[in-house]
């Protein structure tokens, strides 16, 4: 009967550190957690779609908006990343893609020793599927997700989306 209760016990704390760990790898994170290196930024570099580009300056004010919207949501670590070594994802009809990619000039350190700059850091909402791409970790994924993921990223595309509509308009 011992033997059985013993067997119950070590099974139960495994579960209980199972589902501790769970919970501490997916609670919320800022924006910092991932690139603390927000200040060093001199340039975003922005995709979306199949066609559009645009590059934000910190002296425009999208560059303040997409910031001030990146860092002040909190993001949550997907299980995925540790259990799911595919990472590619189906496109629904109406999904979108769209990437900022965050540009440094001053070297900042990498894990593996040295110091790194240029776009180091990206954000991706690659069909409904938000993930950080760290580039000073060897071009580590890590996939994201938040409460109202959809706001965020439809946010997100309007700020990329006003800025290329301010683009053409310069252009005429």
């Amino acid at each position: 009967m011992k033997k059985k209760t013993v067997k119950w016990a070590v099974f139960l704390a495994i579960l209980l550190a199972v589902v501790l760990f769970c919970k501490w790898y997916t609670r919320p994170l800022p924006f910092r957690y991932f690139f603390p290196y927000t200040e060093r930024l001199v340039e975003l570099k922005t995709y979306w779609d199949v066609s559009g580009q645009a590059q934000i300056l910190p002296d425009e004010p999208r560059f303040e908006s997409l910031m001030e919207l990146v860092e002040s949501t909190q993001y949550r670590r997907s299980l995925r990343n540790l259990f799911l070594k595919d990472r590619f994802q189906n496109a629904e009809e109406n999904d979108s893609f769209w990437q900022v990619k965050f540009l440094i000039e001053q070297p900042i350190p990498v894990s593996a020793g040295g110091r790194i700059r240029g776009f180091v850091f990206e954000l991706e909402n690659w069909f409904g599927h938000l993930r950080f791409r760290d580039l000073r970790s060897g071009d580590e994924t890590i996939f994201v997700h938040m409460d109202d993921q959809q706001a965020f990223c439809d946010a997100v595309e309007q700020i990329l989306k006003d800025e290329k509509a301010s683009s053409q308009g310069e252009g005429n």
